[in-house]
């Protein structure tokens, strides 16, 4: 047998092969990471907001409202203001912050008293952010605290 010093076709093949299965390997599990930390972020993002509301509603002794806009029945944006004047005192677009789609099933103006608690408190708001197979809800109860659930 002659002494070689290199690879053949078919070995180059085989590893060719191999590195691009572990490629897609990565890929697909990396997608799904980012899903899930996106929809994530976005959860914690809403439940922070929420709290930002009362808090603001109990310091300036006035009336805020959480506003999820929503346009086709996907909400894009979440807004915190001053009921009293219009006043924007925070927002967020979720689609392009995080890159997750939002539902909201429930009013989607949510207004905090001067004590922190929902000025109409009957209707349960849920709100549910997917990017690709991650979702992740967000209920706001009765008195407007919210919970998160995966």
């Amino acid at each position: 047998m002659p002494n070689r010093k290199g690879f053949t076709l078919l070995e180059m093949l085989i590893v060719i092969a191999i590195g691009a299965i572990l490629s897609g390997i990565v890929v697909v599990a990396f997608s799904q990471v980012q899903g899930a930390y996106a929809t994530r972020g976005a959860q914690t993002n809403l439940m922070s907001m929420t709290s930002q509301a009362r808090s603001f509603a109990v310091e300036r002794g006035e009336q805020i409202r959480l506003v999820l806009s929503v346009e086709d029945n996907r909400a894009q944006i979440l807004r915190v203001d001053d009921a009293g004047n219009d006043e924007i005192l925070n927002s967020i677009e979720f689609g392009q912050e995080f890159a997750v789609s939002m539902r909201v099933l429930g009013p989607t103006t949510i207004t905090y008293g001067p004590r922190g608690s929902r000025v109409v408190n009957t209707d349960r708001v849920e709100v549910t952010f997917t990017r690709g197979q991650r979702n992740r809800s967000v209920e706001i109860i009765g008195l407007g605290q919210a919970r998160g659930g995966d």
